[in-house]
């Protein structure tokens, strides 16, 4: 039953705070161990009372003993975080870090020249293009290592166009844009098998510039150098629809399209100003957008939408090499550019699904960059210990942000990266950034590494 216990104190000159049993709800203080404990009768040593400590719980003590204790990692001005793992990692997240790790190559690499990438938001797949028959070659990340997937039983009728292969999100939905009719292949997955699905009622009238699908895989678009440069599909259970075609198209031979996470806003890239259009989806109807008062300096070689649509980057080979816009509303606004650019004209650019990190691909060393954006600001990155051996062609990003795929000119053919995480996720806790503590008299900084208790 419940109750209540007053105390009335006195000493015992007998070391055994831990190991005393005492009477049944008696309560001691061990001098050693600095705690309160209260006896159930049989256990040595009582059980503690008030030992833990709640989860993301901040403690401050002059309790030089505790720097010792294992469940605690010692801390500028004698602050610990406690983790009570895995629960820590529940409350707060796991910390994310950019690819950072080369991964090995497959035993089985690409048949010649990669001119293209795609992979599924988690990384799982990643399908590389080529010239060279089956003109397409797909992985599916097992174990650390990218292995070879069975090529399709029917494969593209050419050799891939640079930017004309995408997937969707989950990977189930793979396009192959081509120069050979009917210009796109469409493929939907079963198990870890790639079946060519009927071809769309309306195909491009041209060869496949580019081609890509929402994250959701409900919209796909493909580009070309014919009026009216851009045809967009709807995709309901691998059935492509052709959507009616806007009523502004692009100015010209397009060569870039990008969605956000749900197709609700796309981008077409082209070759004369003001080299991008967007448009906005409303049901199955894609309207233009009024043309952003800054546009790219040049043609655009790529482009990339966060899954919520607020954030777009544009790639050019023209200085600044970036333009990066922020959505408010329907208005995207120019927003400034990182102060670490790339060193060269860029190739490429891809954001992660939730828009904290962006990856630019260029020609010179190190060939790539990775930006964490914190608000508006994109901060550059440490390069990777292992970067690329050249220059990319393309690359694929993965929504999820976990790996990076590089496919190139010379043999292997392709690169890839993981990202691994700088400690062991069973024994310590990393924050993304050391947690800042202020009163009006006091400033501290909690250590990056936590230690988790056993």
């Amino acid at each position: 039953m419940a109750f209540t216990q007053d105390f009335f104190t006195s000493r015992r000159n007998f070391d055994d705070g831990v190991t005393r049993i005492g009477d049944l709800d008696r309560i001691w203080y061990d001098s050693t161990t600095k705690t309160l404990r209260i006896s159930d009768g049989v256990t040595p040593g009582g059980i503690v009372i008030n030992d833990e400590i709640e989860v993301g719980d901040i403690v401050v003590s002059s309790n030089t003993d505790k720097y010792l204790n294992p469940k605690y990692l010692l801390a500028d001005g004698g602050i610990y975080l406690q983790s009570a793992y895995p629960e820590l990692f529940a409350v707060l997240g796991l910390p994310a870090y950019t690819p950072n790790t080369l991964m090995d190559t497959p035993a089985l690499i690409p048949p010649g020249a990669a001119s293209g990438a795609a992979m599924s938001s988690d990384g799982t797949y990643f399908a590389v293009a080529t010239g060279a028959p089956p003109f397409v070659t797909i992985y599916k990340e097992t174990d650390g290592i990218y292995v070879k997937l069975a090529d399709p039983a029917i494969l593209p009728p050419g050799a891939a166009s640079a930017n004309g292969t995408s997937m969707s999100g989950d990977g189930v939905y793979l396009t192959v844009g081509t120069g050979a009719p009917l210009y796109i292949t469409n493929y939907q997955r079963t198990g870890d098998e790639f079946i060519k699905l009927d071809a769309p009622a309306v195909s491009p009238p041209a060869a496949a510039a580019a081609t890509a699908y929402s994250d959701d895989g409900a919209y796909m678009a493909v580009t070309y150098g014919a009026p009216p440069y851009v045809t967009i599909y709807n995709n309901v259970a691998g059935t492509y629809a052709a959507l009616t075609t806007p009523a502004t198209t692009p100015p010209g031979a397009a060569s870039g399209v990008a969605f956000d996470g749900d197709g609700t806003y796309m981008v077409v890239l082209y070759g004369t100003p003001p080299y991008l259009t967007i448009y906005k989806r409303t049901g199955n109807t894609y309207t233009a957008l009024p043309t952003p008062s800054v546009v790219p300096t040049g043609a655009p070689s790529g482009a990339s939408f966060t899954s919520n649509g607020v954030y777009l980057a544009v790639s050019h080979p023209a200085l600044p090499y970036l333009t990066i816009y922020k959505r408010d509303g329907d208005i995207f606004t120019h927003i400034d550019n990182p102060t670490d650019m790339p060193s060269a004209a860029p190739a490429g650019v891809a954001f992660t699904a939730d828009g904290i990190f962006m990856s630019v691909i260029y020609g010179a060393p190190p060939f790539i960059n990775f930006y964490r954006r914190v608000g508006d600001t994109f901060v550059k990155q440490p390069d990777l210990a292992s970067p690329p051996t050249g220059a990319a062609t393309t690359f694929a990003f993965a929504r999820g942000g976990s790996y990076i795929g590089l496919v190139n000119a010379p043999p292997p053919y392709m690169s890839s990266y993981v990202s691994i995480l700088p400690f062991d996720t069973a024994t310590e806790f990393m924050l993304p950034s050391p947690i800042s503590i202020s009163s009006s008299s006091f400033t501290f900084e909690v250590n990056n590494y936590i230690k988790a208790k056993p």
